[in-house]
């Protein structure tokens, strides 16, 4: 936890503790979440791998106290850990509110419904009219012109081998 010189929490982590790096087919985090209050900003999952912390799930919404269901599909090549995020509102940090959770667990493999295009084009496909361009997998682009550095969903970050 973070605090100014007044003691008020800003940030509130729950971290895992050190994981394995995924296989190619990843991760699904399922989690219920509760958020309600003025002070909360509200609540992000992190993973903060080798040399990368980055966002992989985050809502600003109340739920009003009720519970909900969240879940995510990720992957990682480094150890890691998960950490989940409780924020405030800046401009109501005297204000009181919560953010709680629980049912939480981690299985194999991309959540049901998820494409995340880490291991295949689910069931998207290539047109074969005459078009100019062609879908390609990848990890990221070796040129800022032709595209990011990485993935948005992993920590894997283009680079040149040699080969």
């Amino acid at each position: 936890m973070s605090s100014d010189e007044t003691g008020l929490v800003h940030r509130a982590w729950l971290p895992t503790h050190l994981l394995n790096a995924t296989s190619p087919k990843g991760k699904c985090l399922h989690f219920s979440y509760s958020i309600d209050g003025l002070s909360v900003g509200g609540l992000r999952i992190l993973v903060n791998a080798t040399d990368v912390t980055y966002t992989i799930w985050e809502t600003k919404d109340s739920t009003d106290g009720e519970w909900m269901s969240g879940k995510v599909s990720f992957t990682c090549e480094t150890p890691f850990r998960l950490v989940m995020e409780a924020f405030p509102r800046e401009t109501y940090l005297r204000r009181r509110g919560f953010v709680a959770v629980d049912d939480i667990y981690l299985v194999d493999g991309f959540c049901a419904g998820d494409c995340t295009f880490e291991h295949d084009f689910c069931n998207w496909t290539n047109s074969n009219t005459s078009d100019e361009f062609d879908w390609k997998m990848g990890r990221g682009s070796s040129s800022s012109v032709t595209g990011p550095s990485r993935d948005h969903g992993s920590s894997v970050t283009w680079r040149e081998t040699g080969k």
